[in-house]
This record gives C-alpha cells, structure tokens and sequence, in this order.
C-alpha cells in the first residue's frame, strides 16, 4: 500500500511538469482523486497588476508593479497600498498621516533660521552656518538693525555722532553680536538706543585708534531690550 502510494505521487509530480495540472492526493486515510485544470492569481490592495490569469492549459501569470516614476508606496488603507506622486529631488520626504500620501518639503534657508517662525522645514547645517553670516549695516544718521537679516553684523565708522537705532525683530533669548570698527582715521562715536543696556557698567566709549574693531556683545532679555557688554580694541 505505501509503494501504490509513493509511485502515485511520483507520476502526479511528472503529470504537473509536462500538463501544468496538479494530481490531487487523497488525504491520509481518505480516498478519491481529481485534477486542477485552471490556476488564477489574484492581487487585492493596488499597486501590482495581475495579467494571464487564469491558465487553463499553459501560459505564464504575470505580475506587474504600477506605480508612480519618483514616489515611494505607502499604505492608503489598512489594508490598501498606493503609490505617492513623484517627491521632489534633494528634498525632505514627511508622512502624510493615516490614509495619506508622504510629500517632500523644501530645507530651511539661512533666512527661515534667522527668522526663527517656521514650524515645517528641516534645518541643515550650511542654513544654520549661513544664519550666522555677518550683514553689513550701513552708516547713517541713525543706523538701522534688522536682526531677522543676520544676528551678527558689522559696522565701519567713517563719521562721528550717528545713533545705533533700537534693533527690529528682536527674538527673546537669542544672542547677537555687534562689530564696531573705526576707518583709517579713528576717533569715531556714535550714540544708542535705550534697547541698548549695558548694566552698571554704563554706555562704553568705543576704541577711537585708527582701523580697531570693538565687539558688542548682547543676550535678548525681551524683544524691546538687549543686555549687553563690550570687548575693545582687536
């Protein structure tokens, strides 16, 4: 009885090979036989296509990836996939959420950082490195600071009794820093703004030798007021 078996299941495997059916064995103990004369695939979900399907004689089932060139498959269901659009070069991929499609987002610029308000982009290092470029302010009757353009800045005296005007966009907590050099005459003053406090110390007096550069130091203790200290004479 186990020999009838065995060449029973021998010459269902070479019927398979040569027929593409499959020899159905009886069940331990059971009886009865029968053929497999159609094979299907099927794919439930999206992203893969099934075509050939069903073979009934011979043929071959393909499946076939659909998606988008560029995206990226995600699950648009529990139990559904979809493909995203085409995410953009070089850019940061975020998750859409339950249900939705990922989508890139573009990196902060030095600007976005210096701003400080934008709660979606990525920091990179050149944005952080670029936020602390020094801006170049320009000498005027009252010489104006916007901070959002650069937390450090650099300023050459080439006149006498200007006022450094109360800075705009001020970020509490944040750090700047102010060079003040003199041109290749010396002796230039100017005046500041009470958003300037410098403690007890009281308003400094610059360094007035010719082409020397004193550093202002200032911590935002408000947006309206900068405590601040300086290092003279490099």
């Amino acid at each position: 009885m186990k020999l009838t078996r065995l060449l029973g299941t021998v010459a269902a495997l070479a019927l398979l090979s040569a027929s593409a059916q499959a020899q159905v064995l009886p069940p331990s103990g059971g009886g009865g036989s029968g053929t497999v004369t159609s094979v299907g695939q099927t794919f439930t979900g999206g992203l893969i296509s099934v075509a050939g399907s069903p073979v009934t004689t011979s043929g071959t089932l393909a499946l076939t990836v659909v998606g988008t060139s560029g995206g990226v498959p995600y699950f648009s269901s529990t139990s559904g996939w979809a493909s995203s659009a085409a995410l953009a070069n070089g850019q940061f991929v975020v998750g859409g959420g339950a249900g939705a499609s990922p989508t890139t987002v573009v990196a902060a610029a030095a600007a976005d950082v210096q701003i400080g308000t934008d709660a979606t982009k990525p920091v990179t290092s050149s944005a952080l490195s670029g936020a602390a470029a020094f801006q170049t302010l320009t000498l005027a009757t009252t010489v104006a600071w916007n901070m959002q353009l650069g937390w450090n800045a650099a300023l050459t005296l080439t006149a006498s009794g200007d006022t450094i005007a109360a800075p705009t966009n001020i970020v509490a907590g944040q750090t700047y820093t102010l060079l003040l050099s003199q041109d290749a005459t010396g002796s230039r003053t100017v005046s500041w703004a009470s958003a300037f406090d410098w403690g007890a110390a009281g308003t400094p007096t610059l360094t007035t030798t010719a082409s020397k550069t004193d550093m202002i130091s200032c911590v935002a203790s408000s947006t309206t007021n900068l405590d601040c200290v300086i290092n003279k004479g490099f």
